[in-house]
């Protein structure tokens, strides 16, 4: 059976699952199957520390992390799968996200709870969502990049760049509703590596550079570029 511990530090190791609830960091705090095993939050997660989680079986986050206390940064590993059932997750630090993710939630990733320079914000491989489209928000700040690997491919609605130190989308990008660049600094980089599929593509009058590089793509609604750098298809 897995364990339930409301209070988590150093390093948790199993070859079987763990679950938890209304989790405390305490200290920096690694948690790892060895057997595939399944890792799951059904309810919070706080606490100013470092959370890494290791499996390559189903990562499950449920509940609001960061909420009361944000994370100094959360880390998943490259293996397995990860659902982001959550509406936020909130950090000073990094955000990384090594696996296949699935959006089970309208959600919110903000990594300025320490500053307004925020920090890094990836994803690893592909993203998409479970069942109906779901929205993504990214917060990355003025310095932070955000970058995602694989491609984002179906049920997500509006991707929405609240802020940033550059994004880059390696792969294709499908957002039924919208993609919406509410700001990124001046000489930074918005870059759609793949094909960018949605229905309006809204961007911030400032001085960040973009580039649409896949060779397809479709935005059904005209756009206006407002961005004042440079500008590449």
């Amino acid at each position: 059976a897995a364990p339930s511990a409301p209070t988590l530090n150093g390093t948790i190791s199993t070859s079987s699952s763990l679950s938890f609830k209304n989790v405390t960091l305490a200290s920096s705090t690694i948690l790892t199957s060895t057997g595939s095993g399944g890792i799951s939050f059904s309810s919070t997660i706080d606490g100013s520390h470092d959370l890494t989680i290791n499996t390559s079986g189903a990562t499950t986050i449920g509940g609001a992390v960061g909420g009361s206390i944000p994370l100094a940064s959360l880390t998943t590993n490259s293996g397995g799968s990860l659902a982001i059932n959550t509406t936020s997750i909130k950090t000073t630090g990094a955000q990384s996200y090594g696996e296949a993710a699935t959006l089970g939630a309208n959600v919110s990733l903000d990594t300025t709870l320490g500053s307004s320079a925020g920090a890094n914000i990836g994803f690893g491989s592909t993203l998409s969502g479970a069942s109906s489209a779901r929205n993504l928000t990214l917060n990355a700040g003025t310095g932070g990049q955000i970058s995602v690997a694989g491609a984002i491919t179906t049920n997500v609605g509006t991707i929405t760049i609240t802020d940033s130190g550059g994004a880059n989308f390696a792969g294709a990008v499908t957002a039924s509703n919208s993609v919406v660049i509410s700001s990124t600094t001046s000489g930074a980089s918005v870059i759609f590596g793949g094909a960018l599929t949605t229905g309006t593509l809204t961007t911030a009058a400032q001085g960040y550079n973009m580039a649409l590089n896949g060779a397809s793509g479709t935005i059904t609604n005209a756009v206006v570029f407002r961005n004042t750098g440079t500008l590449a298809f």
